[in-house]
């Protein structure tokens, strides 16, 4: 039984980014917290794209992949250590992660395919 997608080029382009992308991000959380349902999840994301012959995004997976730790980095920037904060109604302690090593990691799977670009948009000029 063959299922007829009535979509055009730029429409499923764009599902594309979206969905592998998305699996990106799920494969972080995987990773981070969420384990084998967050895998599974994007597995199942990325069979459902190849069935419906939506275009590979490879470049989209790693800038989901590093979504997630930005905002990890982004959320301990105080970090390492303790950070202590009070208001009107309440305070607490909280201990925060070195902000670096996630930093460091999603600003590595970001260059790669800006890298990609690059080199695709050289070649394409020659």
């Amino acid at each position: 039984m063959k299922v007829s997608w009535n979509m055009s080029a730029e429409l499923k382009s764009g599902i594309g980014l979206a969905v592998w992308g998305l699996a990106g991000v799920l494969a972080t959380l995987g990773v981070v917290s969420l384990g084998t349902v967050a895998w599974l999840t994007a597995g199942a994301l990325l069979l459902a794209s190849v069935v419906a012959r939506v275009p590979v995004r490879i470049p989209a997976v790693l800038v989901g992949a590093a979504l997630p730790l930005l905002f990890i980095a982004f959320g301990n920037v105080s970090g390492p250590g303790w950070s202590c904060h009070s208001g009107p109604n309440d305070s607490g302690c909280d201990q925060l992660l070195d902000p670096r090593p996630f930093l460091l990691a999603a600003l590595t799977l970001l260059a790669v395919p800006v890298g990609l670009w690059v080199v695709s948009r050289g070649r394409r000029n020659r």
